[in-house]
C-alpha cells in the first residue's frame, strides 16, 4: 500500500477523541485573602498620594510610571503598572480600588526576595516584601507608602539614571573602617547637615562651605576612590531616601488641601493623623555614631538625603545632573556654594572648633579598640563552634569570586573576614558554594584575594566522596585524583584534585586543592 495511503488510513482509524482534544483551561487563580486585600489597599493608597503630589517630588516620574510588585515570600506576588507582564503572571478577575489593573503569579518564586529593584519581563520593577505593610486596617501606612516609593525610584534609577554611578560595594569591601580620622571627619559632616536641615529653612553659605570643607578634609584623608564609595551610596540611596522626606511633607499639604484624601472620603488616607513616621526621625538619623564600615553604608543614606534637601532649600536645580551626570551630591553642592582653597582651612578649623572635634577623635579611637577586640571575639567564637571543622586551602592561581551578600561581611583584620549568608567560588573546574552558613575567609592582596575558607558543619550532615567512593573520616592523609564531592548543611565543594588530611580526634578536616 502506498505510504501515504496508509497514514491516511491510520488517522481514520483513530478514535474520535484522539484527533480533536480540547485544551487544558489554565486553573482560575485564587482569590486575594483579606491579608493580600489589605496589602493591595495601601499600594494603592501611595498611588494615590503620587497622583495628588504630581511633579512635586521629582519632575517628570511618579509611582504610577513605574512597575511595583508587592509578594508574600513562596506564596504570592501582585504586579501593577506593568506594561507586559510576564506570562506567569495572570490578571485577576474585578477589580481593585485605586489600583486598576493588577496581576499575579502563585508559588515560589526566587526573582521575590528582599525590597529592592529587579528586572521583570525586560522592565526595572520595584519588589516589596508584605512583611513591610502595617496589620492595622484602620489607618494608613506611610512607612510602607515611603519604602515603595523609595524602591519604585530605584527601578527608576536604573532605567534613567546614570549606568554605574552607585554601584560601590567593592570599594566598601577594602574601605579603610579602622580609619579614625575619617570617621571622626564623617561625624563632624553628620552634625553640619542635622544642624543645617533641622534648623534653617534658608542654610547659611558659611555653614555649607563648613560641609564641604569637611568633606575636603575626608578626601585627603581616604583618597578619592574611598570618597567615591561615600558619594555613591548617598547617590544610590540618599536620593530615594530624600524621596521618603519630601513624600512625607506633601502627604501632610494634600491631606489637608485636597478632595479626596479627607476624613470623610471611603479611601481616607488620613496621613494628618498617622504617628508612625515623622521627618525629624530622618533627620535624627544625621546623629548616629558611625564607628566602622558597617555604618558606612548607613551613614550615607542619611547625608545623601541631607544634602539633596540643602539643594533643594538652595533653590538650586540639581535633579537632571545628580541622575545623569558623573556629579555627586557634593560637586553639585560645591558649584552652588563655592569654597576657595584660602578659605577651606578657616572653614573646617571652625567647624572642628563647634562641635568639638578633638573630643570626637578621643572618642572615635576608643570606639575603634573595642571594635578591634569585638572583632578578635567574633574569630574566637566562630572557631569555638559545634561539629566538624572543614578548612580549603585553595590553589595559587586566581580564585573567582562568583557571588556575596556585601550587605553581611564582617571584616576582622587585613588577613580575614567572615562571610554570613552567602559566597561561591569557582577555580578552573572546581568550585565552592555556602549559603546561610558562616565563612571565615583568608585573605591575600584584599577582599577578593581568598587563599582559604573555613566553616562548621555537624558531623551527621557531612557527605565527603573521594574519586568516586565515600570517605570515611579517619585520621591521616590521602590524595584525590579525579574528584572530590563534599556536602553539609549549607555548604558544598566540588573539586578535581588534592589532598584530604583528617585530624587524630577526626574533629577537623583540612582538604588542599590543587587546579
Amino acid at each position: 500500500m502506498n505510504r501515504l495511503l496508509l497514514f491516511a488510513f491510520l488517522l481514520l482509524a483513530l478514535p474520535v477523541g484522539l484527533h480533536a482534544v480540547d485544551p487544558v483551561p489554565a486553573p482560575t487563580p485564587p482569590a486575594p485573602t483579606a491579608g493580600d486585600r489589605l496589602v493591595l489597599r495601601r499600594l494603592g493608597e501611595a498611588l494615590v498620594l503620587s497622583r495628588a503630589t504630581a511633579g512635586k517630588v521629582w519632575p517628570g516620574w511618579g509611582l504610577e510610571k513605574t512597575p511595583v510588585a508587592v509578594y508574600e515570600t513562596g506564596r504570592v506576588a501582585y504586579l501593577v503598572n506593568h506594561p507586559a507582564p510576564p506570562p506567569d503572571f495572570t490578571r485577576l478577575e474585578g477589580k481593585v480600588p485605586l489600583l486598576g489593573t493588577v496581576y499575579a503569579r502563585f508559588g515560589r518564586d526566587p526573582r521575590f526576595t528582599a525590597n529592592t529593584s529587579i528586572d521583570l519581563g525586560g522592565i526595572p520593577t520595584a519588589c516589596i516584601g508584605y512583611s513591610t505593610a502595617a496589620t492595622e486596617i484602620e489607618t494608613p501606612s506611610l512607612r510602607f507608602i515611603a519604602l515603595v516609593y523609595h524602591e519604585a525610584f530605584h527601578a527608576y534609577q536604573s532605567k534613567a539614571g546614570k549606568a554605574g554611578k552607585g554601584a560601590v560595594e567593592a570599594t566598601l569591601m577594602r574601605y579603610p573602617d579602622l580609619n579614625a580620622e575619617n570617621l571622626a571627619l564623617a561625624q563632624l559632616e553628620q552634625m553640619a547637615l542635622f544642624q543645617m536641615i533641622r534648623f534653617e529653612e534658608a542654610p547659611d553659605p558659611e555653614r555649607v562651605r563648613g560641609f564641604l570643607a569637611v568633606r575636603q578634609s575626608r578626601l585627603k584623608s581616604i583618597g578619592p576612590e574611598f570618597l567615591r564609595a561615600d558619594r555613591g551610596i548617598e547617590y544610590q540611596e540618599g536620593i530615594p531616601t530624600y524621596l521618603e522626606v519630601r513624600l512625607l511633607d506633601e502627604a501632610r499639604k494634600a491631606a489637608a488641601s485636597t478632595p479626596g484624601l479627607g476624613s470623610e472620603d471611603p479611601y481616607a488616607l488620613g496621613f494628618t493623623v498617622g504617628p508612625e513616621l515623622r521627618t525629624g526621625d530622618y533627620f535624627l538619623r544625621l546623629l548616629r555614631f558611625s564607628s566602622d564600615a558597617s555604618t558606612t553604608r548607613n551613614r550615607s543614606y542619611a547625608t545623601g538625603m541631607a544634602q539633596a534637601l540643602l539643594l533643594d532649600r538652595l533653590a538650586v536645580d540639581w535633579k537632571g545632573a545628580a541622575l545623569t551626570s558623573d556629579k555627586y551630591l557634593d560637586e553639585i553642592l560645591a558649584e552652588a556654594v563655592p569654597l576657595s582653597a584660602g578659605a577651606a582651612a578657616a572653614s573646617l578649623a571652625a567647624v572642628k572648633k563647634e562641635y568639638r572635634y578633638d573630643e570626637i577623635f578621643r572618642l572615635v579611637q576608643e570606639r575603634l579598640g573595642r571594635l578591634s577586640l569585638e572583632r578578635k571575639a567574633a574569630v574566637d567564637a566562630f572557631l569555638r563552634q559545634p561539629g566538624i571543622q572543614i578548612v580549603l586551602r585553595f590553589p595559587d592561581s586566581p580564585v573567582e569570586l562568583r557571588a556575596f551578600d556585601p550587605m553581611n561581611i564582617q571584616p576582622v583584620d587585613r588577613s580575614r573576614a567572615i562571610h554570613r549568608r552567602m559566597l561561591r567560588l569557582s577555580f578552573g573546574e572546581s568550585y565552592f558554594s555556602a549559603s546561610d552558613t558562616p565563612v571565615l575567609v583568608d585573605l591575600g592582596e584584599g577582599p577578593f584575594d581568598i587563599r582559604g575558607a573555613t566553616f562548621f558543619t555537624p558531623k551527621e550532615d557531612l557527605e565527603i566522596e573521594t574519586d568516586f567512593n565515600p570517605f570515611a573520616l579517619e585520621p591521616g592523609t590521602r590524595e584525590f585524583r579525579s574528584s572530590l564531592q563534599l556536602s553539609s548543611e549549607g555548604a558544598s565543594l566540588q573539586a578535581v584534585s588534592g589532598a584530604v588530611s583528617v585530624s587524630a580526634d577526626g574533629t577537623r578536616v583540612e582538604i588542599t586543592l590543587k587546579r
